[in-house]
């Protein structure tokens, strides 16, 4: 049977894209149920969130401008 990675870090890439897609989607679609009601945004889970995003941001643009 062929190996779908060569190597480890190919591995690690792939898992890190799926963490950083998913949990790009499950945070926008929990900010969806928030429309249409007046809601309180606590400041520490809204600046984890903002830290994942901003993470997510950086790696999938570092990791697709690397290929070119």
């Amino acid at each position: 049977m062929k190996p779908i990675h060569e190597n480890w870090s190919q591995l690690a890439h792939d898992c890190m894209l799926i963490v950083f897609v998913c949990g790009t989607i499950g945070i926008a679609a929990k900010f969806v149920t928030f429309f249409n009601q007046w809601v309180y945004f606590p400041s520490f889970p809204n600046m984890l969130d903002a830290t994942f995003l901003i993470s997510a941001v950086v790696y999938l643009g570092w990791k697709s401008r690397r290929r070119h």
